[in-house]
C-alpha cells in the first residue's frame, strides 16, 4: 500500500512537472510570436518612414530649385549692394538646404551605417563665414554680436565633409543665439591640437547647461 502511494505521488509530481514545462513552453512560443509580430510591424513602419522621407525630399527639391533658379536670374541684373547682399543670402541658405535635403535621401544608408562621406580640403575661414551668414538674420532681434576670431590670412585648410561640418556649425551657432542673453556675444575660433588637427570652438554668454542637460546633448533631436 505504501509502495502504491509512493508511485501515485511520484506520478502526480511528474505530471505537474510536465504541465509546468508545457505552460512555460506555451508562454515562450506566445512571447516569440508577439516579438516576431512586433519586429515585422517595426520593419513595415520603418520602410514606410523611409519611403515617405524619400518622396518628401524629391517634392521639396522642386520649389527649392525654383527659388534658387530665380535668385540666380536676379543675380544677373544690376542690383544695389543691399539687394545683392540679400539675394546672396537667399542663394547661400538655399544651397545649404538643398544639401540637407540630399542627406535625407541617404536615410537608408544612415540606417545601415554606411552613409557616404565626401572628404575635401576646405577653407576654414570661408566655412565659418558661410555658417555665420546663415544665422546672421537671427542676431538683430536680440542685439547679439558674433566675433569671428579666425583670420582669413591664416589660410587654414581642413580635410572634412563640407556639408556635414557646416550643418554642425550652423546647429551650434543657432543654439548659441537661441540660448544666449540679450545683447550677448558669440565667439568663434580655433585651437591647434597638434600639427595635423585643430579644435573649432563656439562660445556664448548664455547661462550654459546643467550637468543633467549636458548628459542629454547627444540624444536624438536634442
Amino acid at each position: 500500500f505504501r509502495r502504491v502511494l509512493f508511485r501515485s505521488a511520484r506520478t502526480k509530481s511528474l505530471q505537474e512537472a510536465v504541465e509546468s514545462l508545457k505552460s512555460e513552453n506555451d508562454k515562450r512560443i506566445k512571447t516569440e510570436t508577439l516579438m516576431l509580430k512586433a519586429k515585422e510591424e517595426a520593419e513595415k513602419a520603418n520602410l514606410s518612414k523611409s519611403q515617405f522621407l524619400s518622396r518628401m525630399s524629391h517634392e521639396l527639391r522642386t520649389p527649392l530649385n525654383a527659388i534658387l533658379g530665380f535668385s540666380q536670374l536676379i543675380q544677373l541684373n544690376n542690383l544695389d549692394d543691399t539687394v545683392q547682399s540679400h539675394n546672396d543670402e537667399i542663394l547661400l541658405a538655399g544651397n545649404h538646404l538643398l544639401s540637407m535635403i540630399s542627406d535625407i535621401l541617404n536615410l537608408s544608408r544612415v540606417e545601415e551605417g554606411s552613409l557616404a562621406i565626401s572628404i575635401s580640403n576646405v577653407s576654414l575661414s570661408r566655412l565659418i563665414n558661410e555658417s555665420i551668414s546663415l544665422v546672421s538674420h537671427k542676431l538683430d532681434f536680440r542685439n547679439i554680436t558674433i566675433h569671428n576670431l579666425i583670420d582669413e590670412t591664416d589660410n587654414i585648410l581642413v580635410s572634412v565633409d563640407e556639408t556635414m561640418l557646416k550643418e554642425v556649425l550652423v546647429n551650434v551657432l543657432t543654439n548659441a543665439v537661441k540660448y544666449n542673453a540679450d545683447n550677448g556675444l558669440i565667439s568663434v575660433g580655433y585651437k591647434n591640437l597638434d600639427t595635423n588637427h585643430i579644435s573649432i570652438y563656439i562660445s556664448d554668454t548664455g547661462k550654459g547647461l546643467s550637468e543633467e542637460e549636458q548628459a542629454k546633448i547627444f540624444e536624438p533631436f536634442n
